[in-house]
């Protein structure tokens, strides 16, 4: 595939999940919203990696000790314990994703809480992904590490000292129903800083995230 066919396949696969967004918006039960949101953004993933499709589940996984929490999205490890109940052991998962339709500072903190309870028992990454915020595009960044500059309209280098979600390890935004909408990917490399990527199509670099099974 082309560098430019990818990316018009990718800037497609954006506007499908605001439309699917959309489309489901009227539905009033929450539940059953979220649950066919994050069903449907685990079929855009297997649709670009068929090899994921036994891999990415939603189900229940073992935060502590006698504390467990239902996850919207797990991607287990190969040789990782499948079973028939979904219920997982948290040293069988790569990668652990929040799916929120409309994410709040609270939702955000409570997963850096979370992600400071996975590390601790093993290696793994932990992020979010969602279709819009409560707060605005430049509230949401501040908090890992990227501050707007208005003289010049643009946001200033990766600041470790504004981090205050140093657990996660990536957080995507499709941006939806934003006056001025604009998706945007934030990714924390091996050394623990933090990358912003705003430039069409931002689900590119979300979308890299699973590569590592090809």
């Amino acid at each position: 595939m082309t560098t430019l066919s990818r990316s018009i396949n990718d800037i497609y696969l954006e506007k499908l999940l605001t439309l699917q967004y959309e489309a489901s918006d009227f539905i009033t039960h929450n539940l059953t919203k979220g649950t066919l949101r994050e069903k449907f953004l685990i079929q855009v993933i297997v649709g670009e990696f068929p090899r994921l499709k036994d891999y990415l589940q939603s189900g229940v996984v073992e935060q502590k000790r006698g504390n467990h929490r239902q996850l919207d999205m797990i991607w287990l490890k190969q040789e990782g314990r499948v079973g028939q109940t979904s219920y997982y052991d948290l040293q069988d998962c790569e990668y652990i994703t929040e799916i929120k339709s409309k994410a709040t500072a609270s939702e955000i903190k409570k997963l850096e809480e979370s992600a400071v309870c996975y590390k601790a028992i093993c290696p793994i990454k932990v992020g979010m992904f969602c279709y819009a915020t409560e707060a605005n595009q430049k509230t949401v960044l501040k908090k890992f590490g990227f501050l707007h500059d208005r003289d010049i309209e643009a946001f200033s280098a990766y600041d470790e000292s504004k981090d205050i979600c140093k657990n996660i390890d990536f957080f995507f935004s499709l941006d939806i129903n934003a006056e001025d909408s604009r998706p945007y990917f934030v990714m924390r490399d091996s050394l623990g800083k933090n990358s912003l990527f705003l430039n069409s199509p931002v689900i590119t670099h979300y979308l890299n995230l699973f590569r590592q099974c090809e």
